[in-house]
């Protein structure tokens, strides 16, 4: 990928989940989650009636996304312009030009089917094609790039936005495993991560990407 002046103008919308309109076909879904102690905290202070600390969790999970979108944007928006050819390994070489991409955010509080504790995620839709800066015309979204390159760099970022989000807000402490998820040690909730499953939502019909999973070196579980 070659690294010119990234695109910083604001994303273009995908599709209008209100208007009951559903992702493309060729569209990419990231799917972004969060600690499973964030869902048992929102819970907690959900049925206790602490609204602040409610209010901080969710706050955490908005800086984590926005935060998420802003490295998408800066590290992902650039389009393959022009002929391009296949290399050997993947990708392809060609020219590349900063642009727009389309991108639309579903957020869930829960995954569906399971009540048990919310499961703070969001699904990150990015479109097939996007509008070069220099051409104003569509051309395809690097996603070998954005596979190989980008996704650690948003996670990173997504992660970090929500550890400082709530260590500001209510004094947090996180744990520091060596890979996978932090989970919340004060307030003391990391000893219930077990007592939930990792479950996802259905995956709609496009390519879905686990970023948690992408990130992870081969052979390790999260």
């Amino acid at each position: 990928m070659t690294t010119l002046n990234p695109a910083r103008t604001p994303a273009l919308p995908l599709f209008d989940p209100a208007a009951g309109e559903r992702p493309p076909r060729d569209a990419v879904e990231l799917y972004l989650e969060t600690p499973v102690t964030l869902g048992v905290l929102h819970q907690a202070a959900t049925e206790g009636g602490h609204r602040e600390i409610v209010t901080a969790a969710e706050q955490a999970r908005e800086a984590a996304v926005a935060a998420a979108l802003a490295s998408l944007r800066r590290e992902g928006s650039h389009l393959k312009v022009g002929p391009h050819y296949r290399r050997p390994g993947g990708g392809t070489v060609g020219l590349f030009l900063p642009g727009r991409l389309y991108i639309t955010r579903i957020t869930h509080l829960w995954v569906e089917g399971w009540d048990d504790v919310p499961r703070l995620h969001d699904h990150i839709y990015i479109g097939a094609q996007g509008i070069a800066d220099e051409d104003g015309q569509h051309w395809p979204t690097d996603f070998y790039s954005l596979r190989t390159q980008v996704v650690s760099i948003l996670n990173a970022e997504h992660r970090g936005a929500l550890h400082r989000s709530l260590m500001e807000s209510i004094g947090a402490v996180w744990s520091i495993p060596a890979y996978g998820q932090m989970e919340l040690v004060e307030p003391p909730l990391e000893q219930y991560v077990d007592d939930y499953p990792r479950v996802f939502c259905p995956s709609s019909s496009v390519s879905r990407w686990i970023v948690q999973d992408m990130v992870l070196p081969p052979g390790v579980e999260r």
